[in-house]
């Protein structure tokens, strides 16, 4: 599956506030195979969080 993201995310104002563990989390629900397309974790949020240290 390929997903598009915008490059200019970066530079958005609500992606800016975000703390550096939520922008982590953010980046890997949207590249990670852990989701499908809607944004839904497939794998449950232990899994995630063990994926970005949490």
């Amino acid at each position: 599956m390929y997903r598009l993201i915008d490059v200019e995310l970066t530079q958005d104002d609500w992606y800016l506030s975000l703390d550096p563990i939520d922008k982590c989390i953010y980046l890997n629900m949207i590249i990670s195979n852990m989701t499908n397309p809607l944004g839904v974790i497939k794998n449950g949020l232990r899994l995630l969080s063990f994926t970005v240290g949490g």
